[in-house]
């Protein structure tokens, strides 16, 4: 889940104000074009992938992803560029008393997001009798887009207009209206359905990799993904635990055919959503759509019907989650890019943040193996103390004595230092 930033006090929690840092504020426009050096299928078959019958039809690739079908040139786009920056000016200066309304600088960022883009193809303007080809271009700035060219476009300029209206006056998310979210090296699929991947939850990713490269024998055992949304943690930590495989000469000595992650979710537009960018992004994960198993349900309750889980007995190596750990009072105080457009489901978690947090927390007691690790996502503060007591709180009887059922508990800071991730290893006496 989450977002940040300015600070108050909610309860027993201190956390920053939870706004959405998800539009202009995710990435630099170099970083977030990095999930764009991976080789995409064509659009007939990425939609193939994304339309199994057994799944909701998922109408829209992301935007980049589009084939251009509007011709327009230069001039005109960067005309649509002016005054799209001008309607943002008029309406901060209109809403200058609305403290959560994204920074001028950030909507002007995600206006040259939009311009760039929406270009699918550049071409010099037709000079005589001769009419030269399309230049697909993979990467490109504002300032690159050359003068006096035609530019084919993924939308049309009243299409554009139309998506930036609703950006300002219905305060949309970005990601929603172009259906995209770069994140770490994958170019995401996303809808209303799913909460839109932050760029601290990459963090995540580090931590599970640092884990492999200091026991290498956890990426032979499955690794679970609770409230997997869009799936990026779940595939990300199986190109990871796929990479250490290979990289440690481990694939003889794993599960070969089997999943590497279990992705779990509520909601059954987030497993479609999922399973389609899985899909997607196969080739991360070089074993094809096995890789990642997503199954529909409540936490470990799927995981247990198909026996991939065992209550008398740890069978899982890692458990990850990114869960709701918003309170309900928090909820309405929340940016309305993030109150009215993301699903509450992946947000909300109780009168005090924590009953998703506590009840994945008592499940790792049961299924990780010895040695296992449990990494989670919290809203800080306070909160990621409270998990922290709770783990150490676990104890079983050992040699006529209670043992700590957890050890190497440790608390990390994202990229602002908040004290939001917490790990534990499950003691290998058991």
């Amino acid at each position: 889940m989450k977002m940040i930033s300015g600070t108050y006090q909610v309860g027993v929690l201190s956390v920053r104000t939870l706004l959405l840092r998800g539009t202009a504020r995710f990435f630099s426009p170099t970083r977030r074009r990095a999930g764009m050096n991976v080789s995409f299928r064509t659009t007939s078959s990425l939609q193939t992938a994304c339309q199994r019958p057994d799944e909701v039809r998922v109408s829209r690739l992301p935007l980049v992803e589009r084939l251009g079908n509007h011709v327009s040139s230069s001039a005109e786009l960067l005309e649509w560029r002016r005054w799209a920056r001008s309607h943002a000016a008029l309406t901060k200066l209109e809403a200058s008393g609305v403290a959560d309304l994204p920074s001028l600088a950030s909507l002007y960022t995600e206006i040259d997001w939009l311009v760039v883009d929406v270009i699918a193809a550049t071409r010099p303007k037709k000079q005589g009798q001769r009419q030269l080809a399309w230049i697909y271009m993979a990467s490109l700035q504002v300032r690159d887009i050359p003068p006096a060219h035609e530019v084919l476009l993924r939308e049309s300029l009243a299409e554009l207009r139309l998506s930036w209206l609703k950006r300002l006056r219905d305060r949309v998310p970005l990601q929603y209206i172009t259906s995209t979210c770069f994140w770490r090296d994958l170019t995401l699929f996303v809808s209303p359905a799913v909460l839109i991947p932050r760029p601290e939850t990459e963090l995540m990713v580090e931590h599970v990799k640092t884990v492999l490269d200091r026991c290498p024998s956890l990426c032979c055992g499955p690794w679970v993904d609770l409230g997997t949304g869009s799936g990026a943690l779940a595939i990300s930590i199986a190109a990871e635990v796929l990479r250490m495989r290979a990289s440690s000469a481990l694939e003889n000595g794993c599960m070969d055919g089997k999943p590497v992650v279990h992705a779990v979710d509520l909601s059954l537009s987030s497993v479609q959503i999922a399973r389609c960018n899985a899909s997607r992004h196969f080739s991360l994960t070089e074993r094809g759509k096995d890789a990642v198993q997503i199954h529909q349900g409540s936490w470990f309750e799927p995981l247990e019907s198909l026996d991939i889980v065992h209550r008398h007995a740890g069978t899982l190596a890692g458990i990850v989650s990114n869960p709701p750990y918003i309170s309900s009072d928090e909820m309405l105080d929340l940016q309305p890019e993030v109150r009215y457009h993301e699903p509450w489901l992946a947000l909300e978690s109780g009168r005090n943040g924590v009953e998703a947090l506590e009840l994945i927390c008592e499940g790792a007691s049961r299924y990780l193996l010895p040695g296992g690790v449990l990494l989670l996502e919290t809203g800080g503060g306070g909160q990621t103390a409270h998990i922290g007591r709770l783990l150490r709180s676990f104890k079983e009887a050992k040699n006529g004595g209670m043992v700590p059922l957890f050890e190497n508990i440790q608390i990390h800071a994202d990229h602002h230092g908040v004290r939001r991730f917490i790990t534990a290893r499950k003691s290998i006496l058991f």
